[in-house]
């Protein structure tokens, strides 16, 4: 049968719309975070441009530095990075994607870091209780969810576990159906996670990992089985095999005995681990809890990381043998000396990356870990700097149990008042307000305000850096804002500047399911940031210290000499801050619009 590459070409199309949708929404609130008068100015970070090659790489490897040197502002140096990026994701890659390795450890990890956090609400299995409502943006459905009988919660816990630890180890069966299975199963829980929280294109690029998994079964034999030039000459050739080849019916019994071994042993041990019972009167109800303790976790990972480094190493290995195989069989010398050469080359570069994850995977595992070749973990120290591999745990603790803390900004024109509160576009404030829909979109500042938040404003130093940038109305940081951030406070003194600004910390739930009117309700636990205001002397010596400020006061300048960088920021000047999810929607119809032309061209 011909190959068919679909899957392969749309993960690598997925690859670029979920890059397309990161970069666009990072490029649309550049002045206000890293901006010359941004929150956090990345001048502070790149200081200087690299001259050299040996310079890029050395401690801070990135091409902003190189555009610097050319006459880019580092505002403009991202602005033209971003084009850059966009740009190139239209190219198509020919190299091999270890996305199934990939995404067995983000889940299985993810499994069980939640576990050897120790957190009481993941091992009570409460931890859903809480999620919905205490998670950085949620969606108006979270609402909903927040609100369902606490034994279905208990329960989705326990399916999580499930499908986040035993599941992706289907990824490495050798019948289709069980990928497909796992896939199918990780899938849908992203689009569970989508609907009821806004983490930007997290989950888009999860469930584009899964892509990989039906390769050589469900997208290419729905594909093949619909295209008639490419089945028309196996329909007889089949239909002959079925017919002589005896051993088809053996086959089909292995299958179902596997099925059958698999599906029942995920039934039965599911049910044993989370003491799973179904209770039909008075009413209907599923009872469940975690029937093992810390030492029978541990002793589960020691039996278990080896036997998941085994399965990855043996995937990779099976990939590049067929990959070789593959190449051996091009006809023409040319053609086949190439392929084999980029097959080499890919094979040593994925084996390489493939080691030096190791590192980071088997931290769920020590004995694991200490067990690793020393020229691993060399490799790996050689290579952190660049972090081109990480470990993996979402969601390690709940938090929230109290109530979700929330920082409001609130604004006067004296010290001691009236305070008017700062709304923000998307982070919970206004009590009426909907929780918004915002991903793949990311608002940054809001997704900071959140862990700013758990914290206090001593460790979140670029809090004090918002603030001054508020009372001197900065433009490109109070866009990152509501439209119009104060509404009372302007309505009432007719100016959008408040002299002074303070902080306070509230605990937010959602409102009764009864409720009509309010989203949450909301009680004062503290103030979160004193009055500060620009005759403090204090907090102008931590701004010129941290050279937010110049020693005079003024704020820092940059002119632009490179007519590129002078072309950018007038477009930046001319159309402002888009809206995030408005920009990328239109990016994304723009690409489709553009590819179908470009395919009807072709054909």
């Amino acid at each position: 049968m011909p190959e068919c590459r679909l899957s392969r070409d749309f993960f690598l199309w997925s690859i670029c719309v979920i890059y397309l949708f990161a970069f666009g929404s990072l490029y649309v609130q550049i002045p206000g975070l890293y901006g010359q008068n941004g929150i956090l100015p990345a001048r502070l970070v790149v200081k200087e441009p690299a001259k050299t090659i040996s310079e890029l790489f050395h401690d801070q490897p990135t091409l902003v530095r190189v555009l610097m040197g050319v006459g880019f502002s580092v505002e403009t140096a991202m602005d033209a990075g971003y084009f850059a990026v966009r740009d190139g994701l239209s190219m198509h890659l020919h190299i091999p994607f270890l996305s199934k390795t990939t995404q067995s450890k983000l889940m299985f990890a993810s499994g069980v870091v939640k576990l050897t956090s120790r957190c009481p609400t993941w091992w009570s299995l409460t931890a859903l209780d809480y999620h919905f409502e205490s998670q950085c943006i949620p969606t108006p459905i979270a609402w909903n969810f927040h609100h369902l009988p606490q034994w279905f919660n208990k329960f989705s816990v326990a399916l999580v576990y499930v499908i986040e630890i035993a599941i992706p180890f289907l990824f490495f069966s050798p019948r289709k159906q069980h990928q497909i299975f796992s896939a199918a199963l990780q899938i849908i829980l992203q689009m569970i996670i989508m609907i009821t929280g806004n983490y930007n294109f997290f989950n888009l690029l999860t469930i584009c990992l899964c892509i990989p998994l039906f390769t050589e079964s469900f997208i290419d034999t729905i594909t093949c089985n619909l295209l008639p030039l490419k089945r028309s000459y196996l329909e007889d050739d089949e239909l002959e095999y079925k017919r002589r080849n005896f051993s088809l019916l053996f086959r089909r019994f292995l299958a179902f005995l596997s099925d059958i071994l698999v599906f029942g042993g995920l039934a039965y041990w599911t049910t044993v681990a989370f003491n799973l019972k179904i209770i039909v009167k008075p009413t209907f109800n599923i009872e469940s809890s975690v029937n093992f303790d810390l030492n029978g976790l541990f002793r589960f990972l020691r039996l278990i990381t080896p036997i998941s480094l085994w399965l990855g190493g043996l995937s990779l290995g099976w990939t590049i043998l067929g990959a070789f195989i593959e190449s051996f069989k091009m006809k023409t010398f040319c053609r086949k000396f190439t392929s084999v050469s980029c097959v080499a080359f890919f094979s040593i570069l994925a084996s390489g990356l493939f080691s030096v994850s190791l590192v980071e995977h088997t931290i769920i595992d020590r004995t694991s870990q200490n067990n690793l070749w020393n020229v691993v973990r060399d490799w790996h120290t050689a290579t952190r700097k660049f972090q081109i591999v990480n470990s993996y745990g979402l969601f390690r603790t709940m938090t929230g149990v109290g109530g979700r803390p929330e920082v409001i900004l609130e604004g006067a024109p004296k010290r001691d008042g009236p305070w008017f509160e700062y709304n923000f576009q998307y982070k919970p404030g206004n009590l009426t307000k909907s929780p918004p829909w915002v991903a793949p979109h990311q608002p940054r500042l809001d997704w900071q305000m959140w862990f700013a938040a758990l914290g206090v404003y001593e460790h979140n130093a670029w809090l004090l850096n918002l603030v001054y940038r508020l009372l001197t109305n900065e433009p490109t940081v109070v866009q990152l804002l509501d439209v119009d951030p104060i509404p009372k406070y302007r309505e009432q003194y007719g100016d959008s500047t408040p002299r002074y600004i303070r902080a306070l910390l509230y605990n937010y739930h959602y409102s009764d399911k009864n409720e009509r009117v309010y989203w949450w309700s909301r009680t004062l636990k503290q103030i979160y940031l004193p009055v500060v205001g620009l005759d403090d002397k204090g907090f102008m010596q931590y701004l010129t210290e941290a050279q937010i400020i110049k020693t005079d006061g003024s704020k820092e300048k940059y002119i632009n000499t490179n007519p590129i960088a002078k072309f950018v920021s007038s477009l930046r000047e001319l159309f402002g801050q888009p809206d995030g999810f408005i920009t990328l929607i239109t990016l994304f119809i723009v690409v489709i619009i553009v590819n179908v032309i470009r395919n009807r061209r072709c054909n």
